[in-house]
């Protein structure tokens, strides 16, 4: 056996996630990058006719 790591119970590791989430602090987009993302969602249209590769990319 490996002596490099170390082994938790399943109580023990959920215990861990849980303190980790906690310290993990929330990031907050600037509002102008919301914006963007909500245009850019409201415009965003796939066209299927065009070729394999392409057809994401199609902005009315």
């Amino acid at each position: 056996m490996n002596d490099d790591f170390t082994h938790f119970s399943p109580f023990e590791f959920a215990a861990l996630v849980r303190k980790a989430v906690k310290q993990e602090k929330m990031r907050q987009p600037k509002k102008a990058t919301v914006k963007f993302l909500k245009d850019f969602a409201h415009n965003y249209r796939a066209n299927l006719s065009m070729p394999d590769g392409l057809q994401g990319y199609m902005l009315s």
